[in-house]
């Protein structure tokens, strides 16, 4: 399963960092893969109202899910974020 997000977001000046000083969010999903990897992904957004800027932060793979989680909250810190919180999407489990 994986998460598509549709967005009008600008992007924000490369030269600049969003962090939480600047009123912005941070977003995270970590998704296990088919390969028993996890894929992790961060953004930060900052909604001004009349416009919302998006910085990417990245998407990296982990072989477990705890080192998925480590560099989430590396990449929320680096920002001045606490205790991010991040959408973890494990593959379903079959039922037999």
């Amino acid at each position: 399963m994986s998460v598509v997000t549709v967005s009008c977001a600008m992007p924000w000046p490369q030269n600049q960092s969003l962090t939480a000083a600047d009123g912005a969010t941070f977003l995270a999903l970590i998704e296990e893969t088919p390969e028993g990897l996890w894929r992790a992904s961060a953004t930060v957004r900052l909604d001004k109202g009349y416009e919302i800027l998006d910085q990417s932060l990245g998407i990296e793979m982990f072989p477990t899910l705890k080192d998925a989680r480590g560099w989430v909250n590396r990449a929320a810190a680096n920002r001045g974020f606490k205790n991010p919180e991040a959408k973890i999407i494990p593959l379903p489990t079959m039922g037999i």
